[in-house]
């Protein structure tokens, strides 16, 4: 998991303060959606676990509608216990829909769980994605993820290319990556 946090959080990028996302998203940090309909609640829960006691006693932490109007910025500690709850979450979603599936998710290849749990990261579903589980090949399933959701792109171009599912800009062309040039 660890591993899958790190390439989210170096695709995503920091970024202290709110900003809209692709898709339209009120996001912050290492692209946590403050849109979504439990925003709030995780990030009161995990702000409360990482701030100090005595900074919360004196209610000097970033407030989520303070986030959210842009009026104070997300600490880097608490961006990052951010993005590993989502991230942990968006696997759920992606064991849940393995099992509606017939599949073991735990048995997909690595590269099939990474791509499967980046998708309900930004997307907050999993549902619809049948073919990405059931893909065969490592290519394949960068292909069908391409397939299904263009505004993922060239995430699926840098998750590839971070794998090292894809080694040049050829090679993510072929699949249709057609944004792979931002894989630098």
């Amino acid at each position: 998991m660890k591993q899958l946090i790190d390439i989210i959080k170096s695709i995503e990028g920091y970024s202290a303060k709110v900003y809209t996302d692709t898709l339209g998203n009120r996001t912050i940090g290492y692209g946590f959606n403050l849109d979504d309909n439990s925003a709030r609640k995780v990030y009161d829960t995990v702000a409360k676990a990482t701030y100090s006691m005595n900074i919360i006693a004196h209610g000097t932490y970033p407030k989520f509608d303070e986030l959210l109007e842009g009026s104070k910025e997300i600490d880097e500690k608490v961006a990052g216990k951010l993005v590993e709850q989502s991230i942990r979450s968006a696997y759920l979603l992606v064991v849940k829909r393995a099992r509606e599936l017939g599949i073991n998710a735990g048995s997909l290849p690595l590269y099939h769980q990474f791509i499967l749990t980046d998708i309900a990261y930004n997307t907050g579903s999993i549902s619809g994605w049948t073919k990405v589980f059931k893909e065969g090949t490592a290519k394949g399933v960068l292909k069908e993820a391409r397939r299904r959701q263009r505004e993922l792109d060239s995430r699926v171009a840098k998750i590839g290319y971070q794998l090292g599912i894809i080694d040049t800009l050829d090679d993510a062309h072929k699949l249709g990556l057609t944004e792979a040039k931002y894989l630098a």
